[in-house]
């Protein structure tokens, strides 16, 4: 978007449908408030991909080989993995409203493969003077001996807030989930095991790094 500068506001419709142009226009006019969050990240340039230049083919039936070199790091893990800074980053989504986070905890810490979940409390406002909506998430570093990104996405809660008001919100992240959040999948054995090792927590509205703020760390033994 090298034309960002020159604009107060970017709104992203997606697939609008048929009632697209006057939910855009409520939008535009702030009879509705935007509340969505970005399922995908927008790179800076192309240079931050993967793949600056998509491979070509020598023509359209021959089978040519392609490398999946970034291995785990698929999405927004790819640009935390290498330390980049997207332009727009995965979950990311302002509105007319503001919001703040405040009193985060990492409650019933995970100890050992017994007891395969934890809690993140926390309060969140509406700093703003309009109703609007914000999504608390909770990210999870696993143990550098998984091999795994730096951050996954194991948790999320959208809440909607009138201007000036707070709730208190507590996020659980189950193992026994079918996302398996806390675990690798072990070809060995052929299961999902949780790996031993420290794994901190993070809370924010986004996958950027500068969103994010440690809630704590619990380690699992052996």
């Amino acid at each position: 978007m090298p034309w960002l500068d020159q604009v107060n506001a970017v709104l992203e419709a997606w697939y609008p449908g048929q009632s697209g142009g006057p939910s855009i226009a409520d939008l535009l006019f702030g009879k509705t408030n935007p509340s969505g969050q970005l399922p995908i990240t927008f790179p800076a340039s192309v240079d931050q991909l993967p793949r600056p230049t998509i491979p070509q083919p020598s023509d359209n039936v021959t089978p040519f080989p392609v490398n999946y070199f970034e291995g785990f790091n698929v999405g927004y893990k790819w640009y935390d993995a290498n330390r980049l800074t997207p332009l727009f980053p995965f979950g990311y989504g302002p509105s007319y409203a503001t919001f703040s986070f405040s009193n985060a905890a990492l409650v019933n810490n995970l100890s050992s493969v017994s007891n395969p979940k934890f809690q993140v409390s926390f309060t969140l406002s509406n700093t703003g003077a309009v109703a609007g909506a914000e999504v608390g998430q909770v990210y999870l570093g696993l143990p550098a001996s998984t091999g795994e990104p730096p951050r996954r996405l194991v948790g999320w809660q959208k809440v909607t807030l009138q201007p000036g008001a707070s709730q208190t919100i507590s996020i659980e992240v189950d193992e026994n989930d079918s996302s398996h959040p806390l675990s690798i999948w072990d070809p060995t054995s052929g299961a999902w095991a949780v790996a031993p090792g420290q794994y901190p927590v993070y809370l924010g509205n986004s996958s950027g790094a500068a969103s994010l703020t440690t809630v704590g760390s619990f380690t699992v033994g052996s």
